[in-house]
């Protein structure tokens, strides 16, 4: 084989490598949002109208004490706020919070958010870039009480959630958190993006082609 098309033949796996490496390195966090209509006062209905199962910790925020392995830079409002309370009678005070979790092997987090007019909300998850809440389907605003629970599940190959951040809206207060090292998502292998898998596929035919001459 002439040294020229050797080289070729190089370039190309290792273009296919770096694709495929780059394919399986991507993390995808899967988000849903419900709005305020699924709410009811029991708990344990509530969870199972929104999937959650297995949960590892729920905090409801009805006192100073947070369950262990969370923290969270909102304080506690200890009013009685039944149209925004998602679990119990009070939630955290309104603001933009940020929650670290310190649990191992976390693959789900859920948190009901309750008067988020304004729009602009934003989540951001391990520090990765914010991503709009609002594309969400499901997800809703309200300015006199709970709006939307959102969900944030881990796929494969995504690390273990460890911070959550909410921003934008306006008085924003948040509810009943859980936790789950369980995400509910059926177990897939790495898979390429299209894009990824289309351009894998062009470098094998020109690998093919070479190996032929």
């Amino acid at each position: 084989m002439p040294r020229s098309h050797r080289r070729t033949l190089r370039q190309a796996a290792v273009a296919i490598a770096a694709t495929l490496g780059l394919a399986g390195a991507a993390q995808a966090y899967v988000l849903s949002a419900y709005d305020a209509s699924i709410h009811t006062t029991d708990t344990a209905a509530l969870n199972a109208a929104l999937g959650l199962a297995a949960l590892t910790a729920v905090e409801d925020f009805e006192d100073a004490t947070l369950v262990a392995g969370l923290t969270s830079s909102l304080a506690i409002d200890g009013r009685d706020l039944p149209n925004h309370a998602w679990d119990g009678i009070t939630t955290t005070v309104s603001g933009y919070p940020v929650f670290t979790i310190s649990l191992p092997g976390i693959r789900l987090f859920g948190i009901g958010i309750s008067d988020n007019d304004g729009g602009g909300q934003t989540i951001t998850i391990n520090n990765l870039a914010p991503l709009d809440l609002s594309s969400v389907a499901g997800y809703r605003g309200d300015s006199s009480g709970r709006a939307t629970y959102v969900i944030v599940r881990a796929e494969t190959g995504d690390a273990d959630i460890t911070r959550i951040a909410i921003d934008g809206s306006l008085t924003p207060m948040f509810d009943h958190l859980v936790l789950s090292t369980d995400s509910g998502l059926t177990p897939a292998g790495s898979v390429p993006e299209p894009g990824s898998a289309l351009l894998a596929l062009a470098g094998i035919g020109a690998l093919a082609r070479l190996r032929r001459r």
